[in-house]
C-alpha cells in the first residue's frame, strides 16, 4: 500500500499462497480491495477481498469463482454494485455482487465461442459497457453490455478490423474520459470585405464583451456558438435587450450560428440558448450569452472617446489582421477616413450603466 504523497510504501500485505501478480479494483467508496492472482493452484480461482481500514495485518476472505481459470483482469462498476473478473487461462469471466464477501452471489458470463483467456477488464463511466481483453493474438476483444447477468448481458466479439492484427493481443483496455457537453466558445463574426472573416470572442460569464462594429441598416450581426462536442440541433432567443433572432439556428458539426436582426445600438442584448442537443442526446440547460452593442468602442471599454479615434487613426491604412479588424468598424475591409470619421461620430456614446 502507498499513501499520499505517494513517495514511499506505507506498508505491505501478505496474500497467502499467490505465487504470481495479477489486477486490481477498488470500490468507488475506497472501502475495498479485491485483488487476482494468475496461478496455477486454488487461489488462481478465487478472488481476495480486503475491507478498510487497511494495514500491514490485513486478511482477505476469498470469492471462489466457478469454471475459472489463472484470474487476472478484474473492474469494479462506478456505482459500486458489480465486479466483473476474466480468467487468464481460459475463456471465462464472471460477475460479482457486493457486497464483496466469501459467500457473494457470483454468475458467469456466457461468452462468444473462443479458447483464449483474458488480461484485463475496462468498465465505462457510465457503468454501461464491459470490455475483455489481452492474452490472445488471434481473438477478438469481448464486449459485454449492461445488465451484468447471466441472463440480461448482452455479449459479442469485435474484431478490431482497421489495425494489422485484429486480435485482443497481450495489452490492457481503457475508455477515455466522456468530456462534457458544454458551450466553450462564443464569438461575434463579421466579413469584412475580400479581407475575410473576423471573430470578436465573447465572454461567457463576467462583463460581456463589447461589438463595436456596426450593423447596417437592419442591426445584423451574426454570433458563433461551439459546443465541447458535436451536436444535433439547438435554438436561440433574445432574452434581454432590443432585437430578433432570424430563422432558425444553423447547426454544424460542434457549432450552432444564430442571426440577429434589429439589434440597437448602445445595449447590452442577452441571447439565451435552449434545447442544444449533442449526437449522444446529451441536452445543454438553457445557456445566456450577453454582448454589448457600442459603434466606435474600439477599446472595448463601454465608452467611445479619443483613445478610440486615436486607435482608430494609428490602424488607418493599415492592412487588416487580427490586431486592428476591431478598428475597421463598417467592416469593409480596409481601414480609412470613413471608419475614423464613424468613430468620432460616436464619441461620447456608452453603454448603459
Amino acid at each position: 500500500m502507498v499513501d499520499p504523497p505517494y513517495t514511499s510504501v506505507a506498508f505491505n500485505v501478505f496474500i497467502l499462497n499467490q505465487t504470481d501478480s495479477g489486477a486490481i479494483a477498488i470500490s468507488p467508496d475506497g472501502n475495498t480491495l479485491l485483488t487476482t492472482c494468475p496461478c496455477p493452484n486454488f487461489n488462481g480461482k478465487t478472488v481476495s477481498v480486503f475491507h478498510a481500514p487497511f494495514s500491514s495485518s490485513s486478511t482477505p476472505v476469498q470469492v471462489l469463482i466457478p469454471d475459472s481459470d489463472r484470474l487476472d483482469g478484474i473492474a469494479i462498476t462506478p456505482d459500486g454494485t458489480t465486479a466483473i473478473v476474466a480468467s487468464a487461462q481460459v475463456h471465462q469471466a464472471a460477475a460479482i455482487r457486493a457486497p464483496f464477501n466469501f459467500d457473494s452471489v457470483v454468475e458467469p458470463f456466457t461468452l462468444p465461442a473462443g479458447m483464449q483467456g483474458f488480461e484485463d477488464v475496462g468498465i465505462s463511466a457510465d457503468g454501461q459497457i464491459a470490455i475483455l481483453t489481452g492474452q490472445s493474438t488471434t481473438e477478438p476483444p469481448v464486449v459485454i453490455k449492461a445488465p451484468f447477468t447471466a441472463a440480461g448481458a448482452t455479449v459479442s466479439s469485435v474484431p478490431i478490423g482497421s489495425v494489422t492484427n485484429s486480435a485482443r493481443g497481450q495489452g490492457a483496455v481503457r475508455f477515455r474520459p466522456t468530456l462534457p457537453f458544454t458551450l466553450t466558445t462564443a464569438v461575434s463574426r463579421k466579413t469584412h470585405g475580400g479581407a475575410g472573416a473576423f471573430d470578436v470572442n465573447l465572454a461567457l460569464s463576467g462583463t460581456p464583451t463589447v461589438e463595436c462594429r456596426m450593423g447596417g441598416a437592419g442591426g445584423n450581426h451574426t454570433l458563433v456558438f461551439t459546443f465541447s462536442t458535436p451536436i444535433t440541433a439547438g435554438s436561440a432567443a433574445v432574452t434581454s435587450g432590443s432585437g430578433t433572432v432570424v430563422g432558425t439556428p444553423t447547426v454544424s458539426g460542434s457549432t450552432l450560428t444564430v442571426n440577429l436582426m434589429g439589434v440597437i445600438n448602445t445595449q447590452r442584448l442577452t441571447v439565451t440558448l435552449s434545447s442544444v442537443t449533442d449526437t449522444s442526446a446529451n441536452v445543454l440547460p438553457d445557456t445566456p450569452v450577453t454582448v454589448g452593442f457600442l459603434v466606435g468602442d474600439t477599446s472595448g471599454n463601454g465608452s467611445v472617446n479619443a483613445s478610440d479615434i486615436g486607435q482608430t487613426k494609428s490602424a488607418s491604412g493599415q492592412p487588416l489582421d487580427a490586431t486592428n479588424f476591431r478598428t475597421d468598424v463598417n467592416f469593409s475591409g480596409v481601414i480609412n477616413a470613413t471608419d475614423i470619421g464613424q468613430v468620432k461620430a460616436s464619441a461620447g456614446t456608452a453603454l448603459p450603466p
